[in-house]
């Protein structure tokens, strides 16, 4: 049998081979992320769920158990005191690493709530699903 070259076999097409599957690596490690079939973008590398953050376990409405009348509300970062169901005061709520430092430390036990008014520091030593 006799051998034939073919266009596949030149230098050419291997370093034109070579050079396309160098373009492919380095088009996979740019960080960029990658297409799917839809045409959407999606992540390359997938990361494990993000855990729940403390300004987030606090979302909602939390009512006093001495008073049933004190409640308070956190929407986002805001925080509503309210008594019977009228709001007393507004503030933005951010923690910090304590209450002498007051740097922000979103992983904190500290929670400061400020306004125009005032600036007061708690300390959040528990959040359950049904009680702070």
């Amino acid at each position: 049998m006799r051998y034939s070259p073919s266009i596949n076999d030149s230098p050419c097409c291997l370093a034109f081979l070579a050079f396309i599957l160098l373009l492919a690596v380095a088009a996979c490690s740019t960080g960029q992320p990658e297409m799917n079939k839809a045409g959407g973008e999606f992540d390359a590398v997938k990361t494990a769920a993000p855990s729940v953050s403390k300004v987030d376990k606090l979302q909602g409405r939390w009512r006093s158990r001495s008073d049933t009348c004190a409640t308070i509300e956190i929407k986002g970062n805001i925080f509503l005191s309210l008594y019977n169901e009228e709001i007393v005061s507004n503030g933005v709520l951010t923690f910090v690493n304590n209450c002498q430092e007051r740097f922000h430390d979103p992983q904190g036990e500290f929670f400061i709530v400020s306004n125009e008014a005032d600036a007061l520091c708690y300390h959040l030593t528990v959040v359950g699903d049904t009680f702070l």
